[in-house]
């Protein structure tokens, strides 16, 4: 098990069709009879599987094994931009302009890339990836967890009875 969000816990797994190590992220125990909590994990599974973006995690596959549904993704190194946020925060080691630029710059291609089909609606530092590979091009950005997106359609988009997201990042 290498993390936990709202709604899947995510494990470090092989896949051996594509010989290579990767993510998958299956829904909390807690989340399994709940019938909401299971079409909004497998909205995020459907949404995510189209967005080819290279500042986008790549998902794979959903699949469902019995009673469990789960999602198999590319495995990220690295942490959250919560996390580095509190890392720098406690180094009072502030971001660049640049480095606040290129964030900015990753993260608005994903939405503006993801936005042609859907809206995240919750960006949030614990929904960014951030890795390092000690590349000259420095930190990579991933924009993750599309849990609560919606496909955009003319209804959706003229709605306005319904707040989803986190209340700190509206």
């Amino acid at each position: 098990r290498i993390g936990e969000g709202g709604m899947g816990a995510v494990y470090h797994a092989y896949d051996r069709n594509r010989q290579e190590d990767i993510a998958v992220k299956v829904l909390l125990p807690h989340l399994l009879l709940h019938a909401n909590a299971r079409e909004r994990f497998l909205s995020e599974a459907k949404i995510s599987i189209t967005l080819a973006h290279p500042n986008i995690v790549n998902v794979f596959d959903v699949q469902r094994d019995g009673d469990i549904d789960f999602i198999t993704m590319e495995l990220l190194k690295g942490q959250t931009l919560r996390e580095v946020l509190q890392a720098r925060k406690s180094a009072r080691k502030l971001f660049s302009v640049d480095e606040a630029l290129v964030l900015a710059r990753a993260i608005g291609s994903a939405l503006e890339y993801a936005h042609k089909r859907t809206v995240h609606r919750d960006v949030k530092p614990e929904n960014i990836w951030v890795t390092d590979d000690g590349s000259e091009e420095g930190a990579q950005y991933k924009l993750m967890d599309f849990g609560i997106a919606r496909v955009v359609s003319k209804s959706q988009m003229t709605q306005t009875a319904m707040v989803i997201g986190s209340a700190y990042y509206m």
